[in-house]
Formats: C-alpha cells, structure tokens, sequence
C-alpha cells in the first residue's frame, strides 16, 4: 500500500506534522479556548476571588479602571463660568457699531443672554475657543444688534470682564 494515504494518515490532529510539512494550520498543542486579550465578561472567568470589570479580571478592591473614549466621541470643555447673572462685558463685534457695553444677564450652562448698553437683549452660546478667548456666538435666527443704528449679526469677542 505504498502511495496510498490512509484517513488516519492526512488528518492533522493524529499525523505527527513534520517540519516540512506544508500544512499552514494550527501546531497540534494548540488548547482550544478565549483567544488571548479578549477578556473576561462575567465575574466566573476569572480565578480565585476576582471579579470582572471592564473586560478584566481585577482585585475586588481594586480601583475601577478608566474607560477609553469611543472613537470619534469629542470631549467638549464648558468655558470657565462667569462669576454671577450680572458680570458685565465689553464685546466687539465685526464692525464698529457692534462694540456695545454689555451685561450677563443669564447664565445656564453654554446658552447666554446678553444685555446691551442700549438695553436690548441678545441670546448666543457662550464657549472656549482654541485661541481660548471666550466667544459669544449669535444664532443666525437673531435680528441682529441695533444701537443706534442696525448693525449686522455677527460673532462678538470677549474684548475684557469687567
């Protein structure tokens, strides 16, 4: 029978896979089981009295471990809060008429309305902006700031506090 290869012969898992062996596949020590750094996902994967957390087996004391942001989730950072409803403002805006004195009269979390020297209210969205000055950025829904004559809308920049 020379030539003619038994089953027993070209089954993987019972031949002895010589090292020239052609077979690509898995070394016959291979232990089947949770691929490596997948993790645990209840606390009876791991040994002993640890518990699983965040996909880890840790010390039951242990601190929990930081969570990773998700990918494409951006961390948005509130500007420093204003000191009170009636911190008052120098704005600027994009032309000269813009520049008006101005009051804070609300403040809840990123939305603000702004009081004018001429007493008219503007509301806008107050954030840090990369060249960290504070920007109150007007809706475009707003009718624009009037003085004393109309003025176009436009973003104002926090010149000074006050």
């Amino acid at each position: 029978m020379a030539g003619i290869a038994t089953l027993q012969d070209t089954n993987p898992l019972r031949s002895g896979w010589g090292e020239a062996s052609a077979c690509q596949c898995v070394p016959r020590n291979y232990v089947a089981g949770p691929a490596v750094g997948v993790g645990c996902s209840k606390d009876t994967e791991c040994k002993g009295d640890r518990i699983c957390r965040a996909a880890q087996c840790v010390d039951p004391g242990e601190a929990p471990l930081p969570v990773p942001p998700t990918p494409g989730s951006a961390v948005a950072s509130a500007p420093p809060p204003l000191d009170g409803e009636q911190d008052r403002l120098r704005v600027d805006g994009k032309t000269p008429d813009a520049a008006a004195m101005a009051r804070l009269s609300d403040w809840e979390g990123m939305r603000v309305v702004v009081t004018l020297s001429s007493g008219e209210s503007v509301t806008g969205t107050l954030y840090d902006a990369e060249e960290a000055q504070l920007i109150l950025r007007l809706p475009s829904a707003n009718p624009g700031l009037r003085t004393t004559r109309s003025v176009p809308y436009g973003d104002l920049r926090l010149v000074e506090r006050l």
